[in-house]
């Protein structure tokens, strides 16, 4: 085994602890986060806010699968996957589908208030 294959061997384990050790920021932002599954080829995390449900399935080839649905319907707003090719561009990543996330978030706490 190379060096990079010993690292890749753990971009799923170390990616998955960076998402979980920021929840308490998540729930800053009035969102949810809390692993919904796992199993031997994948762990899913579930963001929950007032009307959206978003879901990160981290499979153990690194590949990633990011979607925001709203709760009463079953219609992507959101989906990417991609494969890790290094941390810094799953981290970029990820923020970019938690700022979707906490955007919506935001345009429905607008919508109330207003």
């Amino acid at each position: 085994m190379t060096t990079e294959e010993f690292y890749q061997s753990l971009y799923h384990d170390i990616f998955l602890k960076w998402i979980l050790l920021n929840a308490q920021d998540y729930m800053k932002d009035n969102i949810t986060c809390q692993v919904q599954e796992e199993s031997d080829i994948s762990t899913t995390l579930l963001f929950h806010t007032n009307k959206m449900i978003g879901r990160v399935t981290i499979w153990h080839n690194n590949i990633v699968e990011e979607e925001i649905k709203q709760k009463n319907c079953q219609d992507n707003l959101f989906y990417l996957h991609y494969k890790i090719v290094d941390l810094g561009q799953a981290k970029s990543l990820f923020k970019e589908f938690y700022q979707r996330l906490e955007f919506v978030v935001v345009m429905v706490f607008q919508h109330l208030y207003l």
